[in-house]
């Protein structure tokens, strides 16, 4: 189930991230650093916790339910928008998704009423920071720092909290923002778990850059939207983002930057144009003034079924050594992105060679060399091949 709606997947050897965007459409989760699951970028929920695709195979999420950023209720997905434009918690948009997913299942769990096991205290300003500082140990941003992140859930949290009291309900009561569409809303849903459902509340001005119609399961009875956000900065004594000029800032950022670089509430939702979620599929990019990637590359071993290379990287960075392969016609065994996905399923269901199963991509860093920088000292790292892979190369150089 993703997003509340039943999928299948032909593909078992690739990684959740590559199933999302790739076969599924969904650009909210980014690929920061897959397949390492260190940046936090891929961040979706299974089964309401959160977990970086890019290292989940997706065959262990069978029968489970995930939730992509998509996938929360668009008045939840706005009110996380509109928090973090406000307190400046996101500048280029790129990590953000994966945050506000994994802040999002911290305040539902944090809510009264919430599971059993969960925390029971209730999500209010300032109550949960450690929790949430901790939280955002598993995230990297360049852009920013954490004081502003954790800003914008107490801000939330604040606005949850008064919308909460006026309507005379607790945010358990008014519903979470996680969840399979509403069947009272006959919503029409499709694949990418886009939801057709009437709007339950005419937006402001402010909302006019921000277009949810991409997004969001259609829960129905969410406990926070994005004017409930704005009541509450602006009585913290902050400027109604209906009043900031957002094309201005838009223009000073660009210029800073030395690049476009938009500034709105949908920037947080990772929106802000990136040309990987918006490029056709097997696009080429041109760089201004790159430089060439160059992968030098030297046959180790001939097999019957693979050939084991030794690859150094000149210029460039560890992906191309598998754009530049398979461009070549010698894809990596297992890549889910740029290999062979038949060859693949074959390796996994040990049917490639008779006995072994090979779930995972043969790309391994077994050198790394750089002079230190303060002492100019060469220094060298080594790593051992990964059982697994130690384990297929065995075989291969097993007669057959």
């Amino acid at each position: 189930m993703v997003n509340g709606e039943p999928v299948e997947v032909q593909d078992e050897t690739a990684s959740l991230l590559a199933v999302l965007r790739e076969q599924l459409g969904l650009r909210a989760a980014k690929d920061g650093c897959s397949p390492q699951g260190q940046c936090g970028c891929c961040t979706v929920l299974v089964d309401g916790s959160p977990r970086v695709s890019c290292v989940t195979p997706v065959r262990r999420v069978a029968g489970r339910s995930i939730t992509t950023l998509e996938g929360i209720a668009p008045d939840v997905q706005e009110a996380w928008a509109e928090a973090f434009c406000a307190t400046g918690a996101s500048q280029c948009g790129f990590c953000t998704p994966g945050i506000i997913v994994r802040l999002e299942a911290h305040r539902v769990a944090a809510a009264p009423g919430a599971a059993a096991g969960a925390p029971t205290s209730p999500a209010a300003p300032g109550s949960a920071h450690d929790e949430v500082a901790g939280a955002l140990a598993a995230h990297l941003c360049r852009c920013t720092g954490w004081n502003t992140i954790v800003e914008a859930y107490e801000l939330l949290a604040e606005a949850a909290g008064a919308g909460s009291a006026e309507r005379g309900t607790t945010s358990a009561d008014a519903g979470v923002g996680i969840g399979s569409p509403s069947v009272d809303d006959a919503a029409d849903v499709d694949r990418r778990g886009t939801a057709s459902a009437p709007a339950t509340a005419a937006r402001s001005e402010a909302d006019a850059g921000l277009d949810l119609d991409e997004g969001g399961d259609g829960v129905s009875g969410p406990s926070i939207g994005g004017a409930e956000v704005r009541s509450a900065w602006i009585a913290r004594g902050g400027t109604d983002l209906a009043d900031r000029d957002l094309e201005a800032a838009s223009a000073r950022a660009s210029i800073e930057t030395g690049g476009f670089q938009a500034v709105s509430p949908a920037v947080a939702l990772g929106r802000g144009g990136f040309a990987d979620d918006q490029a056709p599929p097997d696009a080429l990019v041109a760089v201004p003034d790159g430089r060439r990637a160059i992968s030098l590359v030297k046959v180790v071993s001939h097999h019957a079924l693979a050939t084991l290379l030794d690859v150094t990287i000149k210029t460039g960075r560890t992906h191309q050594i598998r754009v530049h392969l398979a461009q070549a016609g010698h894809p990596i065994v297992g890549d889910p992105k740029y290999g062979d996905f038949a060859l693949n399923r074959q390796w996994a269901r040990g049917e490639g060679l008779v006995g072994v199963r090979f779930g995972r991509m043969f790309l391994h860093a077994r050198r790394l060399a750089f002079d230190h920088p303060a002492t100019g000292e060469r220094i060298e790292l080594q790593a051992p091949l990964p059982p697994e892979c130690a384990t297929l190369l065995a075989h291969l150089n097993e007669p057959h």
